[in-house]
């Protein structure tokens, strides 16, 4: 899920959906866009700049029973551009 996940509305239910979705063992992996001036804000305030934390992400996958993989804050780093995406890669237990 590519720079989309911050606009699903409601995550958990979609979440709900993808985890039924995979075998055991199957990968989610979501890349989305940092947030700079928003990342400590709540969900509906960096929603509303069309970014998402990676930390927040995070929470609702392992919430939704999801095994984190690897996470990566830099995945795409243009400093000069002020444009960081991150990336989670996530999978459905064994």
């Amino acid at each position: 899920m590519v720079i989309v996940y911050h606009e699903v509305e409601p995550y958990k239910e979609m979440l709900a959906h993808v985890f039924g979705a995979l075998k055991p063992g199957g990968r989610f992996v979501i890349v989305d866009n940092m947030p700079h001036k928003t990342r400590s804000r709540p969900r509906q305030d960096q929603m509303k700049n069309h970014v998402l934390s990676p930390e927040l992400t995070e929470a609702e996958l392992k919430a939704a029973g999801f095994e984190i993989t690897s996470r990566q804050d830099d995945f795409v780093d243009r400093a000069d551009e002020e444009d960081t995406k991150w990336m989670i890669v996530s999978r459905r237990p064994k």
